[in-house]
């Protein structure tokens, strides 16, 4: 079960690295979204 919250964050910290990064930030950000969503989401089912 921790391994869907550590993905999680990880889609928190792809959010976070989006706007630091310099570049196209959308993409980090959809991609940060997606993955956040789907982490909690399936750490949450359990």
């Amino acid at each position: 079960m921790w391994q869907n919250w550590m993905i999680g964050f990880l889609g928190i910290w792809l959010i976070v690295a989006s706007f630091s990064i310099n570049g196209n930030p959308f993409n980090e950000l959809i991609v940060g979204i997606a993955v956040a969503i789907l982490g909690f989401w399936t750490a949450a089912k359990r």
